[in-house]
């Protein structure tokens, strides 16, 4: 049986991890806090972080990274272009479902949405 890292070794750990790895422990840390503790936001407020802190899925992140490279060597094909722009369509998409969740929790706290994501230490969903 192996001992349980201390909060000290999982902050150091997560200290190292790259922007979207970050990103992606964050949110699942804040689902995992959100499962244990559900009655500490009314339930729509919850509802709305967790559509808030959901990712753009790592796969097509993966893949407009790759295109993008070929994008910029030089190397892209017709199809892959239009791949790419299907994606950055996609990627668009969400991020504007985001800014609305985002407004809508804004509304319900009556704060703005900077005063939102200062408060609540959400980052813009970079990849990175």
């Amino acid at each position: 049986m192996s001992a349980q890292p201390s909060v000290a070794e999982l902050i150091d750990n997560a200290a190292r991890l790259d922007q979207r790895e970050f990103e992606n422990f964050f949110e699942k840390l804040v689902l995992l806090r959100a499962q244990r503790h559900p009655d500490v936001l009314p339930g729509e407020e919850a509802q709305l972080l967790q559509k808030i802190n959901r990712g753009f899925p790592d796969d097509k992140w993966q893949r407009l990274d790759f295109l993008n490279s070929k994008l910029e060597e030089g190397t892209l094909t017709e199809p892959e272009h239009t791949e790419l722009m299907g994606l950055i369509d996609k990627y668009e998409a969400y991020t504007l479902q985001r800014a609305r969740y985002l407004a809508q929790l804004a509304a319900l706290r009556k704060v703005s949405i900077e005063q939102l994501t200062e408060t609540l230490g959400i980052a813009p969903k970079y990849h990175g």
